[in-house]
C-alpha cells in the first residue's frame, strides 16, 4: 500500500475511533437521563400532587427529546463503526486477510481461457483482493470485466472514471458504509412484477374498502348513540377474520418477499442519491449518472416512495397500529397493492438502476486499487503491443515482489522461457497474465509503465486428471490445446502463455508436440511465451529464426546452497536444481543414470 493511501486510511481510523468512544459515552449517558427521568415522573405523582400534570408533561417532552436524541445517536454510532470496519478492512486486510466481500468462488471455470489458471476468482484470489462490491450484482460486473477483455474505447472510458472515483473520498465514504450497514443485498435483484398479483391484490383492496367503509359507519353511529352495537362487534370480528384468515393467504408469500426488502432498498436508494447529488467530469460516470434519471424518472424520488410503501406495510408488526388502524382500515393490505403495481410500472427502471449501481460498485472496487497502490494506468495500443517496465505479481507483497520488464511488440512470434526449479518461470507468466487481464479491464497495473493493446489471452498452466469425467492429465491437456489452437484461428490478436507442454506424455512425444505447437502458432500469426525444462528445444531454435527468442531465469548454487535473483534473462538457462533438490531430501543420486 502506498504511503498516502495508509496515512489517510490511519488518519481517519483515529477520528473514527474517538468518534465512536464519545457517542458509546453519549449512549450510555442517555441511559441513566431516561432512568432518572422516569423515577422523576413517578415521584411527581406523590411529591408534586399539586403540580402533576405541569410536571408530567414537562418531563415527558424531555423524555421524549432525549429518545430521540439517543436515536440519532445509534444511528452516528452504527455509522461510525461501519466506517472503522471499511477502513480497518483497507489497512489491513493485506497482513490479516480478513475479507468483507465476495471472494468470487462462483465464477470459477476451469474450461475458461485463462481465469483459472491465473487464480482469478475464489479464495486468495485476485477477484478478492479487488473486489469491493456490496452487491451480487455488483460483484458480477466486476467478474465479467475480468474475464471479457473491453475494446479499446471502453478500457479508456473505465481508465478515466476509475482516475476520478479514486480521488472521491467522500463518495466511496458513503456508499461503502450504506454497503456495511446493510449487507444482505440479494433480494431485490430476483424481485420482479407480476400482474396476477396486482389483479388479486385489486380485488382484496376493493373487498376491504368496502368492509372498512361498513366498521367506520356502525362505528360512527355507536359513538353517535353512545352504545356499542353487537352489529359493530360483529362486523368487526368478522372482517378481520376475512380479511386475514382467508384473503391474506392468497398473498402472504408477497409479504414475505416485501419484508425482505428494507434493507436492500436502503443501500439501493442511497447509492443512487448518492450518484445524484455528485458531480462528475469523466464521460463513462456522467453517461451513467443520467441513465438514472432518464425520462425524467428521478431515482431518489421513486425508489423512496417504494421504501416508504414497505415501511408502512411493516408497521403490521405493532401491535397498536395492528389495533386501531388495521382493524378498520386494512393499511398493509393496501400498502401491499401499492408496492405490486410500483414494481410493475417501475421493474424494467428498477433492473436498469440495479445494472447501472452494479457498474459504479464495479468502477469503485478498481479506483480503490488504484488509491491503494502505487500503480500505473497502461497506454492503449491500436497495434499488436505488450510492453511492461518492472511489473510483478498483485498478490505478492511489494517489500517481496521481485519486478520484471518484458516486451512483444509483434505477432507471429514465440518466446522460449528456460529455467531450474522454483526459479519463478510459473510466477513471470502469472505476472505477465494477471496484468494483462486488469489493464484490459480498465484498471490500473502493477508495473512502473505499460503500453497494451485488445487482445484474447490464453493459458495453459493448471492442467488436472478429472476421475468423475476419466480424463486422464494427458487428455486434459489434448482438450486444453484444442480449445486454444481453435480460438488461435478466431482471434486475430491472440497471445498465449503456455507453461510445460505435453508434460503427461514421455519425451520424445513432448518434445515432437512442442514443436508441432511452436510452428502453428507462428503459421497462424499469433505470439507466446512457452516456459519449458527442455532445453533442447530452446537450442534447436536457437540463432535460427527472428521469431524466437530464448528467455531464462538463472539460479547460482554456493557451497551446495541456492539462491535465486527472480530476473529475466536473455537466453538459454545452463543450471539446473533438481538433482541437489532430491540429495537435500535424502536420495542418494548417481552421476550417470543405472542401465
Amino acid at each position: 500500500m502506498k504511503e498516502k493511501a495508509r496515512l489517510v486510511y490511519t488518519t481517519e481510523l483515529e477520528k473514527t475511533k474517538k468518534e465512536i468512544t464519545c457517542r458509546e459515552i453519549k449512549d450510555k449517558n442517555n441511559g441513566y437521563f431516561r432512568l432518572v427521568l422516569f423515577l422523576l415522573i413517578i415521584s411527581c405523582s406523590f411529591f408534586l400532587s399539586k403540580y402533576f400534570y405541569i410536571c408530567v408533561t414537562i418531563l415527558c417532552v424531555i423524555f421524549t427529546c432525549i429518545v430521540v436524541s439517543n436515536l440519532i445517536n445509534k444511528n452516528k454510532l452504527n455509522y461510525h463503526k461501519a466506517l472503522y470496519k471499511l477502513y480497518n478492512f483497507e489497512l489491513n486486510h493485506n497482513s490479516t486477510k480478513i475479507n468483507l466481500f465476495d471472494n468470487g468462488l462462483t465464477y470459477i471455470d476451469p474450461k475458461h481461457l485463462y481465469s483459472n489458471d491465473l487464480d482469478l476468482f475464489g479464495k486468495n484470489s485476485i477477484f478478492e483482493f479487488i473486489n469491493r462490491c456490496h452487491s451480487e450484482i455488483g460483484s458480477k460486473t466486476l467478474a465479467n470485466w475480468l474475464l471479457y477483455p473491453g475494446t479499446s474505447k471502453v478500457i479508456k472510458d473505465r481508465q478515466l472514471a476509475v482516475e476520478e472515483l479514486s480521488q472521491k473520498l467522500e463518495f466511496r465514504k458513503k456508499v461503502g458504509v450504506s454497503g456495511i450497514l446493510n449487507t444482505e443485498n440479494k433480494h431485490i435483484q430476483k424481485w420482479r412484477g407480476d400482474p396476477e398479483s396486482v389483479r388479486k391484490l385489486r380485488i382484496i383492496k376493493f373487498k376491504g374498502l368496502a368492509l372498512s367503509i361498513i366498521n367506520v359507519s356502525l362505528l360512527f353511529i355507536s359513538v353517535i348513540y353512545g352504545v356499542v352495537l353487537p352489529f359493530f362487534v360483529i362486523s368487526i370480528t368478522f372482517s378481520y377474520f376475512y380479511m386475514y384468515s382467508f384473503q391474506w393467504k392468497k398473498i402472504e408469500t408477497l409479504y414475505k418477499e416485501i419484508s425482505k426488502l428494507d434493507g436492500d432498498l436502503k443501500y439501493f436508494r442511497k447509492y443512487i442519491a448518492a450518484i445524484e447529488n455528485e458531480s462528475f467530469s469523466s464521460v463513462l460516470l456522467n453517461n451513467l449518472k443520467n441513465e438514472i434519471s432518464l425520462n425524467n424518472i428521478s431515482g431518489i424520488k421513486t425508489t423512496k416512495k417504494l421504501q416508504k410503501y414497505i415501511q408502512i406495510t411493516d408497521l403490521r408488526l405493532n401491535y397498536v397500529f395492528l389495533l386501531f388502524v388495521n382493524t378498520f382500515f386494512y393499511v398493509d393490505i393496501l400498502m401491499l397493492y401499492k408496492i405490486e403495481k410500483w414494481k410493475l410500472e417501475n421493474g424494467k427502471q428498477l433492473t436498469m438502476w440495479q445494472k447501472i449501481i452494479g457498474k459504479y460498485e464495479a468502477l469503485m472496487s478498481l479506483s480503490i486499487l488504484h488509491f491503494n497502490n502505487n500503480w500505473c494506468f497502461p497506454t492503449i495500443a491500436d497495434e499488436f503491443n505488450i510492453e511492461i517496465v518492472n511489473a510483478g505479481h498483485p498478490l505478492i507483497p511489494v517489500e517481496k515482489c521481485v519486478t520484471n520488464s518484458y516486451k512483444m511488440d509483434a505477432l507471429g512470434r514465440v518466446d522460449i522461457l528456460t529455467g531450474s526449479n522454483m526459479s519463478g518461470k510459473s510466477t513471470f507468466l502469472r505476472s505477465v497474465g494477471v496484468n494483462i487481464v486488469l489493464a484490459l479491464a480498465g484498471a490500473p497495473v502493477f508495473a512502473v509503465e505499460m503500453t497494451i493493446s485488445p487482445l484474447q489471452l490464453m493459458t495453459y498452466m493448471r492442467i488436472e486428471d478429472n476421475l468423475q469425467e476419466n480424463t486422464s492429465t494427458f487428455y486434459a491437456e489434448i482438450i486444453r490445446l484444442r480449445t486454444i489452437l481453435e480460438n488461435i484461428r478466431n482471434n486475430s490478436y491472440s497471445f498465449l502463455l503456455l507453461d510445460e507442454l505435453l508434460r503427461g506424455t514421455n519425451s520424445s512425444d513432448k518434445k515432437q508436440g512442442s514443436i508441432a505447437i511452436i510452428e502453428h502458432i507462428l503459421k497462424n500469426n499469433s505470439s507466446s511465451i512457452i516456459a519449458t525444462h527442455d532445453l533442447s528445444i530452446a537450442k534447436l531454435y536457437e540463432g535460427t529464426s527472428n521469431a524466437i527468442r530464448n528467455y531464462h531465469f538463472d539460479i547460482k548454487v554456493n557451497n551446495k546452497t541456492m539462491s535465486f535473483d527472480y530476473k529475466l534473462c536473455t537466453g538459454i538457462c545452463n543450471s539446473s536444481n533438481a538433482t541437489l533438490l532430491l540429495k537435500e531430501i535424502g536420495l542418494n543420486v548417481p552421476k550417470k543414470p543405472a542401465i
